[in-house]
């Protein structure tokens, strides 16, 4: 799925619930915002949230993860890039 962004990026929250709780990130989701900037170099390909039973790691464990893709022939710098809960 594409998401449209623009020139410049956007500002985006995360809302997740079940049939017993709800919950945003960042906390206040009325007032705070995570960013996210425009790179037509560095995509988020895939990500998978809320793993209990479907793709292992390398240890054999079920991580949440996310796939970073390189549109470019260049070496980009992910020192930078971090997510802060």
């Amino acid at each position: 799925m594409a998401v449209p962004t623009g020139n410049v990026g956007f500002k985006y929250y995360i809302f997740a619930e079940n049939a017993s709780a709800a919950f945003f990130l960042p906390e206040h989701a009325a007032n705070e915002f995570y960013t996210l900037s425009v790179s037509n170099d560095l995509v988020i390909n895939e990500f998978m949230a809320s793993n209990d039973s479907t793709v292992t790691d390398s240890n054999g464990e079920y991580e949440d993860w996310i796939e970073l893709y390189n549109n470019s022939n260049e070496a980009l710098q992910l020192r930078w890039i971090f997510f802060i809960r």
